[in-house]
């Protein structure tokens, strides 16, 4: 329950000016912080799923493509 009170705070102020984002930062940690304590590795989780959610080069899902021993790659017949 309260990381959808994070989702939705973050939903509604993220298009805030500076000031908005600067007031919204402690709120955010104390969300954060309440539900480390109810569930310990939830600020891990959060980094985890940031990282694994960095935007893919366009190059590197093309050469993925054409990998032949990439999933979703070329087949023994050469076709995708």
């Amino acid at each position: 329950m309260l990381d959808a009170v994070r989702q939705e705070a973050s939903k509604m102020l993220g298009n805030a000016n500076g000031q908005g984002a600067l007031a919204y930062g402690p709120a955010r940690d104390s969300i954060v912080n309440a539900i480390e304590r109810v569930a310990p590795g939830y600020r891990d989780y959060l980094a985890t799923y940031a990282k694994a959610s960095e935007p893919i080069n366009t190059m590197e899902a093309v050469g993925g493509l054409l990998d032949p021993n990439a999933p979703g790659g070329l087949n023994a017949s050469g076709d995708p």
